[in-house]
């Protein structure tokens, strides 16, 4: 399947336990991140993920392939603070398609951060342009593993 069987469009506040079943889904595929607790993951992505980002969702059918969320940057304009594509779904060219988006919705740059045991996604971002800006030991993150900051310029 190629990219233009996707239908992107915004994200709906009534689809919030459909965004969050497809993170409980992608973050266990990792076998990294602790287990995430769904009530919990549900009121994450209701109250403060849907509110406080641009999230574009991408379809197939009726189904949740992946989605998008850009936030304010640390550094850039436009941060990504999540890009998820299910499991079942990647290495089809959604992710690529949803990163594009996100190029062009925030064209003065991307930062965003990644655990560096997501040996994947390092590289899928690297492939994307993005380069490595800060590593840090995880000890500020709620999941308490090593990450990087990774920024993507336009320039």
């Amino acid at each position: 399947m190629d990219g233009d069987v996707y239908q992107i469009r915004a994200a709906r506040p009534a689809g919030h336990a459909v965004i969050a079943g497809l993170l409980l889904e992608t973050r266990a595929a990792l076998g990294f991140l602790p287990v995430d607790d769904p009530p919990a993951l549900r009121r994450f992505v209701r109250e403060v993920l849907l509110p406080q980002s641009r999230v574009s969702v991408a379809l197939e059918g009726d189904r949740l392939a992946g989605f998008l969320a850009l936030g304010a940057g640390t550094v850039a304009p436009s941060s990504v603070e999540q890009l998820w594509v299910r499991p079942d779904y990647q290495g089809r060219g959604l992710g690529s398609r949803l990163l594009g988006l996100a190029k062009v919705q925030s064209a003065g740059g991307l930062d965003l951060w990644v655990f560096e045991a997501n040996r994947r996604a390092i590289a899928f971002y690297q492939r994307h342009g993005f380069q490595t800006v800060r590593q840090t030991d995880g000890a500020d993150t709620m999941e308490k593993l090593p990450d990087r900051l990774m920024r993507w310029s336009a320039v």
